[in-house]
């Protein structure tokens, strides 16, 4: 399984150091580095204060818990929010958001639609996104972690409001061949 693979090395960038983080849907509903999870855990590794929120609110302890089992020195706290709320969101007014939109990420959610939609092949249901995009692989979800912290670091700080999109293009089927 490509989602399984071990966390970047922790390096500390972007001047993290005690900074509050927000982290929404911070949750990973199976084994393995869900994109909640990586981002968690690559925020721990640069000495962040996390405050995280999933409307899971098992997988989001299930979160904290590993976390803390590496680093008992992070501060985490999690909560269960729903983030499509508009009066929650209205909160947030005054505050540099920006949306990460990810695309073909192999997450433990693939081994899930595997089960559902290819009867357990997930080698089989993978070769299908894998081949839609240029690099004959799925991004990970470091790929979407990595992103995550660029767009919170004082390098980002004139991007605010708009959407990021961590995925590779989509080949059509006539330029693959």
């Amino acid at each position: 399984m490509a989602h399984t693979e071990a966390p970047p090395i922790s390096r500390k960038v972007h001047g993290m150091t005690d900074q509050v983080v927000l982290l929404t849907g911070i949750g990973c509903v199976g084994s393995g580095w869900g994109n909640g999870l990586s981002t968690a855990t690559l925020f721990a590794t640069q000495g962040a204060v996390i405050f995280g929120c999933d409307f899971n609110i098992s997988a989001a302890e299930t979160t904290k818990s590993q976390i803390l089992a590496e680093n008992s020195k992070t501060d985490i706290i999690v909560m269960k929010a729903d983030c499509t709320s508009s009066p929650s969101i209205r909160n947030f007014c005054g505050r540099l958001l920006n949306t990460l939109v990810p695309g073909l990420i192999n997450t433990p959610l693939m081994e899930m639609l595997a089960d559902k939609y290819a009867g357990g092949d997930y080698e089989g249901y993978c070769n299908v996104p894998d081949a839609q995009v240029p690099t004959g692989k799925m991004s990970s979800a470091w790929d979407v972690a990595n992103a995550v912290l660029f767009l919170a670091s004082k390098e980002a700080s004139y991007i605010t409001g708009t959407e990021i999109v961590v995925a590779l293009r989509r080949v059509p089927a006539e330029r693959r061949n």
